[in-house]
């Protein structure tokens, strides 16, 4: 049963007033600090055209190992054990942006050179960076958490989101855009320079995206209701049903007293086969996107496919899964009104607003088929591409992990958005409980998944 607990109401907060035309530049900046957050590593992904002709065919599986267990540490730090004072956020968020653009600023200047930095060294400053990825993350995500209650706007916690989508699928247009280079090239030297030049512009570009999140940082920063955050004015009450808003993080709701204890026990019970529902959905997914250096090419391929299979499956892959949270978020918003109220009535099509019943069994069905691609790509890629009665083709991965990526991305929002509605939350006002779980299970499910490819993939 859901809890009659709501979130304390904006008409019940004491608004802080900002200048008109300082709105809009106020968006700006949040989405650009999603944007800023994972653009960095995600850069890095995508050029892995370049990075496995000079690290090797396992260059993303170390990268993403060093990267998730770094970002996961500082979420745990954050969302469980610290209370970040207010007064540190200028320097923690800009630091954290400086340190993805030095580390592109050293990308850059590594493949301009035609150098290749000692695997150790690269790997240590991928670790480094997301130890920044996960301050921004977190602390992203709390400080949209304080203006959208306070300020006389609302949206700011959704384009944090948003951010962080396109800071995932800016790099793969990138990568794109250099295909049609790639397919004319003479030669695996052309190539490789394709992809050299790939390299480059996807670092210029995340460069730039950090530059952006440090402007919008400062403006944040000069915004009327963040004086007032860092001179501790804002309401914030010793009140369970608002965690999630300001300083307060998980350890710290958990030392206000019983109340506290029993509200967070309750939502977690309810919640708890749902974020598993998520842990498993990533780690299968992260797992597959592991594996497309690693699959073996058709008979008979061209060297383009040599050189870019990878990247194309990635670009499918975060292209269809972008696509996929989409579709599931535009739906969610079809049951609720501006106030986040359930609108949903049997009259309405099913498509629009599946039966409760239903849209669990689907939910269930999509969960336990996770691993199903995953397992189809292993086996893929044992009989070495040649599948007895499947013409030999390319095609058939991209397929594989385009479909696998629109389901996970669909049933990622789908599990969240339901997770929510059993604590009696929607998707235009949800539990910040829930959703810093789901979030800590997608980045353990990310990490694990990273694991299982190297113990899974020989």
């Amino acid at each position: 049963m859901a809890e009659e607990t709501p979130l304390l109401s904006k008409q019940a907060a004491a608004l802080v007033p900002e200048g008109a035309g300082k709105r809009r530049g106020i968006l700006a900046s949040f989405f650009a600090l999603g944007a800023g957050s994972c653009i960095t590593f995600n850069s890095v992904v995508m050029a892995v055209a370049y990075f496995k002709e000079e690290m090797g065919p396992g260059v993303l599986r170390k990268v993403a190992v060093a990267h998730d267990s770094a970002l996961l540490l500082v979420l745990v730090v954050i969302i469980w054990f610290a209370r970040v004072p207010s007064g540190w956020y200028p320097a923690l968020l800009s630091g954290s942006l400086l340190v993805g653009l030095a580390f592109n600023a050293f990308v850059l200047c590594m493949v301009a050179l035609r150098t290749a930095a000692p695997e150790a060294l690269f790997l240590a400053l991928i670790a480094v960076n997301g130890l920044a990825t996960g301050v921004l993350q977190g602390l992203g995500a709390s400080l949209a958490g304080q203006f959208d209650p306070y300020s006389a706007f609302s949206g700011a916690g959704a384009l944090v989101l948003s951010g962080v989508g396109f800071g995932i699928l800016f790099p793969c247009l990138t990568q794109c855009a250099t295909l049609p280079f790639a397919a004319t090239a003479s030669g695996s030297a052309e190539l490789h320079e394709v992809a050299r030049i790939g390299a480059m512009v996807s670092a210029g570009t995340a460069a730039g995206a950090c530059l952006l999140a440090l402007a919008g940082v400062r403006l944040l920063m000069r915004t009327n209701i963040f004086k007032i955050v860092l001179a501790g004015e804002l309401p914030f009450e010793e009140d369970p049903r608002r965690f999630g808003l300001g300083e307060l993080s998980m350890g710290a709701l958990l030392k206000m007293g019983e109340h506290a204890v029993e509200v967070v026990g309750r939502r977690v019970r309810s919640v708890a086969p749902y974020v598993v529902g998520e842990f498993v959905n990533e780690t299968c997914i992260v797992f597959l996107m592991l594996m497309s250096p690693l699959l073996p090419m058709a008979s008979g391929s061209s060297k383009f496919w040599s050189h870019y299979l990878a990247t194309i499956l990635l670009a499918v892959t975060n292209i269809m899964g972008f696509a996929g949270r989409m579709i599931a978020t535009a739906l969610a918003m079809q049951c609720e009104d501006e106030n986040g109220v359930a609108i949903c009535t049997p009259d309405v099509p099913l498509l629009l607003s599946p039966s409760r019943k239903l849209k669990r069994k689907g939910l269930v069905a999509a969960v336990l088929l996770a691993p199903l691609p995953a397992v189809i790509a292993l086996w893929y890629r044992q009989e070495s591409a040649e599948v007895p009665g499947i013409p030999d083709s390319n095609v058939w991965p991209v397929l594989l992990y385009g479909a696998a990526a629109f389901v996970s991305g669909f049933t990622v929002v789908s599990i969240s958005e339901e997770s929510h509605a059993v604590c009696g939350f929607t998707h235009m006002t949800p539990c910040p409980v829930v959703a810093q779980l789901i979030y800590l299970c997608l980045n353990l499910g990310a990490l694990v998944g990273t694991i299982l490819s190297f113990v899974l993939i020989r």
